[in-house]
């Protein structure tokens, strides 16, 4: 997890998106492909083991 931490955008993942975004208009990957990535990836980033760390009081 520490590694996709590293390599993946900290902030908002524009990057990302846009990233995907290139590969499905170039026909690198189908939009639904794509477009799975990235929900996954917002799903890991919100609720999953990449979401930041919540303060318990």
């Amino acid at each position: 997890m520490n590694t996709a931490r590293r390599l993946l955008p900290a902030k908002g993942g524009l990057p990302l998106y846009a990233g995907l975004g290139a590969l499905a208009v170039l026909g690198a990957l189908e939009w639904p492909v794509a477009m799975g990535v990235g929900i996954g990836y917002a799903v890991l980033r919100h609720r999953g083991p990449l979401a930041p760390p919540t303060e318990k009081r």
